[in-house]
């Protein structure tokens, strides 16, 4: 899970060397104060619907972890990303895509493993969480080792 040198400077070449590194440095702190803020926030509320599409299974997407169900709810989520972003594993520059296709926007993809599932099946133990590059969460879900 290290950093793609080739795709950090891109990044960097995009938004600038200073801009991506502190996008990479405060990108977890943003998530954990967008988690811990009080009232309905607009991100927040746009990101749990990116998010909430994980709680089911989807048969049009290839790839589409699922959460276990324990987690299949708003405040239960809420405390999986917090634990997520206030612990991280690694944390990577990345560029944003949609459907799987390059939208050609910068941000950040968090990773925690944890040493228990978190989704419908037992190797799904980590938690990715993207952020764009102005910081605000995009979305969440689950994967194994191996898709990172």
């Amino acid at each position: 899970m290290a950093s793609d040198p080739k795709l950090d400077r891109q990044v960097e070449a995009q938004i600038g060397v200073k801009q991506a590194a502190l996008l990479k440095a405060n990108a977890c702190s943003r998530v954990c104060g967008l988690l811990m803020a009080r009232g309905r926030s607009e991100d927040w509320e746009r990101a749990y619907e990116h998010i909430s599409e994980h709680f089911r299974f989807d048969p049009i997407k290839p790839s589409h972890g699922v959460f276990a169900r324990r987690y299949c709810a708003r405040d239960a989520i809420k405390t999986l990303l917090f634990r997520a972003a206030s612990g991280p594993s690694n944390v990577t520059l990345i560029k944003l895509t949609i459907g799987g296709r390059p939208t050609g926007r910068s941000g950040v993809k968090i990773v925690r493993q944890f040493g228990e599932a978190i989704g419908d099946s037992p190797e799904l133990r980590c938690l990715v969480i993207i952020v764009d590059a102005g910081g605000t969460l995009i979305t969440a879900y689950p994967a194994t080792e191996d898709e990172l």
